[in-house]
């Protein structure tokens, strides 16, 4: 399975090291082992940044938990001024189930810790990824004005189109779980009627849009 091949490639990382060296591109595998420990910590710490974060919002999620029960003892209380099983009683049904705000909480969080991964990772491996670079030079569409004499190519670019297909995933998976964490982070700490937190989580997605 996929955890026996990363297992195994992770085991025979320092035999490969090692033969690179014996083989005369010491220079190599040094900078290699380099890059491969630097990448293991920033792996590391966005593993733990995430699950940190993660228990924070389980924390906020339990407590906005409680505190839809206690508005429903509330509403039961006030609506027949008798003893009501509060799982019988229906709130407005603006309110965001709860698993859905996990749901959505813990896909923002993987989104954005994985965003700020790759570019540590790129930064780390930049140098060895210097070939992408020649993206910027090839043309998908371009046109060629001529300033002053000189012809100036401009126009749209592989590395421009993979930017933008980028960009189009990350507003996508932003719009769609950015209430859950706008609910569990930010509104449930505030006395604020449901109708009104909706309003709030939709506004917010026509925004990232």
């Amino acid at each position: 399975n996929m955890n026996s091949f990363i297992f195994m490639l992770l085991l025979s990382l320092p035999i490969v090291l090692a033969l690179l060296s014996a083989a005369g591109y010491h220079y190599m595998a040094y900078q290699l082992a380099i890059y491969l420990l630097l990448s293991a910590i920033v792996i590391v710490l966005s593993i733990f940044v995430y699950f940190f974060a993660r228990r924070l919002f389980a924390i906020n999620e339990r407590q906005l938990a409680y505190d839809r029960a206690q508005k429903k003892r509330a509403l039961a209380a006030k609506q027949n001024d008798t003893v009501v099983d509060p799982d019988s009683v229906t709130i407005e049904p603006e309110q965001s189930d709860l698993q859905t705000i996990s749901q959505q909480t813990a896909s923002l969080l993987k989104m954005l810790i994985g965003i700020a991964m790759a570019f540590a990772l790129w930064h780390i491996w930049s140098e060895l990824f210097s070939t992408f670079q020649r993206l910027e030079n090839i043309y998908l569409w371009e046109s060629i004005d001529m300033i002053d004499g000189t012809a100036i190519t401009s126009g749209l670019t592989l590395w421009d189109m993979i930017l933008a297909l980028v960009l189009t995933v990350i507003t996508f998976l932003a719009a769609r779980n950015i209430p859950g964490l706008l609910e569990v982070a930010v509104l449930s700490r505030w006395s604020l009627e449901p109708g009104i937190n909706y309003a709030i989580t939709t506004l917010s997605r026509y925004f990232i849009v």
